[in-house]
């Protein structure tokens, strides 16, 4: 019976929130605030995916954001902010396909007249682009915003895309001639470029210079084998996204490891006591007044029973455990670029375990929380250590390859050791790099990486 209570306790309440739930959408929705709605209807549905009620509110949540956002396109388009405008659509179109939703009446209305506006925007776009001579800008274009039309007019786009690939051939000609083994990244880009644009090039995967592993060798024996295949395991998976790497090289980063390891535990019986507090009675006497037989009062002393608290003491027996753990480390290379990793990991724990259990006491056992297994301080350390050859190796990366770009270089020289600069810093790339891009494709580094995403 009262499990049944319960139940019905549950499923009462579950009603009750999702109703206030599904109140609170709707009122959302009344008051146009359609991406508050949204979120609140794309909640219910997740509770209840067949409810026609949630089902119906989420599609005019949904086509509540379409048109406010068809609203902010507009906007932006008569500010003659057109890229915006055409991102704004974008990111509209995108919605639609990932929600199957296909707006009707005034909405669809509206984006077919901001749509038929951002046509002429791409079209004059394109036209200014052409001018420019800037082959993966248009490219980049035609791919970005293909999705926001039909097919007719992607075909009328394929007139832009030939009179880049045009250019780009013009383009693969000339830079062909600067491929070399000096410059093998570029030289890769190069011959890249050149099958986008319909031409196949001669142009060989020249050495990168790169390293596919690390090999790691020890000065001496005093780290446990443990401990040495998983540093080994864990620096290669990491060194593995790093910009050295290069899984076609043939060669090996080697690194010289000094260092030392200890592990000490000792395990001492400790004495150890817990209060708490016993309730005990003990017996005061009171005066009480009384009444004879006639009413009139009179005065006794009775003996009265109280309580009062007393401390107690339970003694036991702990373990008392000290833990020193010790990892020192120094890393040297034979790659100049590399300056090696210093590092070292050292913990002095002591704590007091037991496992007396006498809960009318208040007293639980104690389980260890600082110290651990030897296995799990080598996997820490492991993964600390492995932290911090990572950002060696980011660290003298950057500074061998990044910071060392000069307008002074060759463009093809700055090219290539943009490209190989990018391999670490894809996501913050330098100026001087940012500009170089920008300057030669009329791209910055991001667009221009979405954009071979795009191709692909």
């Amino acid at each position: 019976m009262i499990k049944k209570i319960l139940l019905f306790a549950t499923l009462l309440f579950a009603f009750s929130a999702c109703s206030t739930l599904s109140k609170q959408a709707q009122e959302q929705l009344e008051n146009k605030n359609y991406d508050e709605a949204l979120v609140l209807y794309d909640r219910l549905v997740s509770e209840k995916p067949n409810e026609g009620e949630a089902l119906e509110g989420q599609r005019k949540a949904r086509e509540g954001v379409i048109d406010k956002n068809l609203i902010r396109v507009r906007l932006a388009r008569i500010a003659q902010n057109y890229q915006e405008s055409l991102d704004l659509l974008l990111e509209i179109v995108s919605k639609e396909r990932s929600w199957n939703l296909y707006p009707s009446g005034a909405v669809a209305f509206t984006q077919k007249e901001e749509t038929e506006e951002a046509r002429k925007i791409l079209n004059q776009q394109l036209a200014n682009i052409q001018l420019e001579k800037k082959p993966l800008k248009t490219l980049y274009w035609i791919e970005h915003y293909r999705i926001i039309f039909d097919e007719k007019f992607q075909n009328y786009l394929t007139n832009y895309k030939n009179a880049a690939f045009k250019n780009g051939q013009a383009d693969c000609k000339a830079w062909a001639k600067t491929a070399s083994a000096d410059v093998p990244f570029w030289s890769q880009f190069v011959k890249r470029y050149c099958t986008v644009m319909g031409v196949t090039q001669p142009i060989k995967d020249f050495d990168k210079k790169l390293y596919s592993k690390i090999e790691i060798k020890l000065d001496k024996d005093t780290v446990p084998k443990i401990l040495q295949q998983m540093i080994l395991a864990d620096v290669n998976k990491q060194f593995k996204s790093r910009g050295w790497f290069d899984i076609a090289s043939p060669r090996a980063m080697h690194l010289n490891l000094s260092a030392n390891y200890i592990f000490s535990e000792s395990k001492m019986p400790q004495q150890q006591s817990h209060p708490y507090n016993e309730r005990v009675p003990y017996t005061e006497y009171e005066q009480q007044q009384k009444f004879d037989a006639k009413g009139n009062p009179y005065q006794v002393t009775e003996p009265v029973t109280k309580y009062r608290d007393e401390q107690r003491f339970y003694y036991y027996t702990g373990t008392l455990i000290s833990q020193k753990i010790q990892f020192d480390a120094t890393a040297t290379s034979d790659v100049p670029q590399y300056n090696g990793t210093v590092f070292s990991f050292n913990k002095y724990i002591q704590e007091t375990v037991h496992n007396e259990n006498v809960p009318n006491i208040g007293l639980y056992p104690s389980l260890a929380k600082q110290t651990q297994p030897e296995a799990s301080w080598l996997t820490q350390i492991s993964t600390d250590y492995t932290n911090a050859v990572k950002k060696s190796l980011i660290a003298d990366f950057n500074s061998a390859f990044c910071a060392t770009i000069s307008e002074a270089m060759s463009e093809p020289a700055l090219f290539d050791r943009s490209l190989l600069c990018l391999r670490e810093m894809i996501n913050t790339p330098p100026d001087m790099v940012t500009r170089h891009f920008k300057d030669k494709f009329g791209l910055n580094v991001e667009q221009t990486s979405t954009l071979v995403k795009l191709i692909d």
